[in-house]
């Protein structure tokens, strides 16, 4: 089986709610997987109780103003150095990639029209759409495509998805619609990397100029809107790109979005419908919404997961036997009961939303509640009276990283830890993420279609966010994610990453916890929108208001 035919379940679930396939097929396809029948009765029940999407039943209309509110404001404006969700939202509605994920998460064309992989892998080559501009009419060409690629890659960029390019060794542009990538080794990963917004393509004249990408004026893109005014903490207003490139597109003419204080604002705003569109991982937030009847909410499997980052180069998670106590004490389904009423799974390095590739948590050492077990650990770490260590925690993003972090600090204590919690606005607990300086936070990993985008930038020993982890490493894990990346075989490709999670998990350099779902919520008047499983918001560039 190819890197192609690995999303089986994500394309279930997407068929399901555009209404292209009924529950009775649904399940009869679950079972032909393998998934049991309680397992499968299960997961249908949790999609079907949001409104399917139905077929549209009229024309798209043009015209009109989206309202989009979120919790938390965004906190860098450059798509290339910001890992925050919330910056990426807004990087969907301004600018655009080579390649998009349609409905069933699989790299299709975006800027560029068509590609084609040759010479065993090594070769990526774009025929880019013609006549292609950014918002502000500069013409976007092949020029633009590399200079982009070379900022990610220049290691004086840090850029966030420096990794997923690594194997990029030059970048040529035949003419201006051409661009081919050599690659030094086979990336199987390289087309759904390729869809990621911090791969944005930029305009090579601010790239080249040195221009502050920071600043409001020179986000520029080749998305299907522009900004035209911003108030930090408040609101931002974005008018329709005339230049788009998908003919007709966006059909809606303004969005305005707006930050709102808490997730009972934000709810309060969409029954008083003052608000169109939003989207949470907090299942508080989806069954309210799904309570008021007045809206519409559609819940898929979260390709993210949560779990705890931990730092293995400082005290007093050094000792690997120190992670692995913290692991045996905690209980995830008592974490996924206290902050996400029940919704969730346990989850290991990749995410059970991928679940071809995602192994067993049952199989897994670590995932049942030991207290007896994690107090010999701590004894074996030279720790048997416990310690105390700080657990700063982001307000939001995810709105229930407080509770996690409550649960958690309440289960460390039965085994003798005492966690001191910290809480911080988004924007400086992203700041202390990117400078490594924390001991324990708990986080929400964004997820991708692919298992390296879960571990090979962060577990790699090369990886540009294998500085999260304190620089954790292991040789045999290398080999495994070189050897897993380079293949695209199946076979070759799940034998990698299962020894390779088991590793992970024995070293504990992160504690995972769970996935849940993704609520996207929104007014009966917003027609056309698809939610994707990775939280990509590629399909506003869809909507229209009826």
């Amino acid at each position: 089986m190819t890197h192609g035919d690995d999303r089986e379940l994500v394309v279930l679930t997407q068929e399901l709610l555009e209404g292209n396939i009924d529950r009775r097929v649904f399940l009869q396809r679950l079972l032909a997987l393998g998934v049991s029948t309680s397992a499968a009765a299960g997961l249908l029940e949790s999609l079907t109780w949001s409104d399917a999407l139905a077929a549209p039943t009229e024309a798209p209309k043009r015209g009109g103003t989206l309202r989009i509110a979120y919790t938390d404001e965004i906190p860098a404006l450059d798509p290339h150095k910001s890992p925050s969700e919330s910056s990426i939202r807004f990087f969907f509605l301004i600018h655009a990639t080579l390649l998009k994920l349609d409905t069933h998460l699989k790299p299709v064309g975006d800027l560029a029209k068509s590609f084609k992989v040759s010479n065993g892998g090594l070769k990526y080559t774009f025929a880019l759409r013609p006549n292609l501009k950014f918002s502000n009419g500069w013409a976007l060409t092949s020029a633009d495509v590399k200079a982009t690629f070379e900022r990610i890659l220049d290691p004086k960029t840090v850029a966030i998805a420096s990794s997923f390019f690594a194997n990029i060794k030059a970048i040529h542009t035949p003419n201006a619609h051409t661009v081919v990538f050599d690659l030094s080794a086979p990336n199987a990963a390289l087309s759904a990397y390729l869809t990621s917004m911090n791969s944005a393509i930029l305009p090579a004249r601010l790239i080249t100029t040195g221009a502050d990408l920071s600043k409001i004026n020179n986000a520029i893109g080749a998305g299907p809107f522009k900004v035209t005014q911003w108030v930090p903490d408040s609101f931002m207003n974005l008018s329709r790109n005339t230049h788009f490139h998908e003919a007709g597109k966006p059909y809606v003419d303004h969005v305005k979005v707006t930050i709102q204080p808490n997730s009972s604002s934000l709810l309060a705003s969409m029954r008083q419908h003052s608000t169109d569109f939003t989207y949470s991982l907090d299942a508080i937030v989806g069954k309210e919404a799904a309570a008021a009847h007045s809206l519409k909410v559609l819940r898929v499997p979260d390709l993210s997961y949560y779990l705890l980052f931990l730092q293995t180069a400082r005290d007093p998670f050094i000792k690997q036997a120190t992670r692995q106590a913290v692991s045996y004490a905690i209980d995830r389904h008592a974490i996924i009961a206290a902050a996400n009423l029940g919704e969730g799974v346990p989850v290991g390095p990749v995410s059970a939303g991928l679940s071809r590739y995602a192994y067993p948590t049952s199989k897994l050492p670590g995932y049942k509640r030991d207290v007896k077990k994690a107090k010999q650990l701590l004894a074996k770490a030279g720790q048997t009276q416990g310690f105390k260590f700080t657990l700063l925690t982001q307000k939001t993003d995810p709105d229930n990283a407080p509770a996690i972090a409550q649960v958690v600090q309440s289960q460390l204590g039965d085994v003798g830890i005492s966690a001191d919690v910290q809480l911080m606005e988004f924007s400086a607990w992203v700041q202390d993420w990117l400078k490594a300086d924390y001991q324990m936070m708990p986080g929400n990993n964004g997820g991708g279609p692919d298992p390296d985008y879960y571990l090979y930038r962060y577990f790699y020993s090369g990886g540009n966010l294998n500085f999260v982890t304190g620089h954790w490493k292991s040789a045999q894990l290398d080999t495994l994610l070189l050897k897993a990346r380079s293949s695209s075989k199946f076979s070759v490709r799940k034998s990698s990453y299962d020894k390779a999670q088991k590793i992970l998990v024995d070293a504990s350099p992160f504690i995972w916890l769970y996935s849940g779902f993704l609520y996207s919520i929104m007014q009966t008047r917003v027609q056309g929108f698809v939610p994707r499983a990775n939280h990509s918001l590629v399909g506003l560039r869809d909507v229209w208001l009826s």
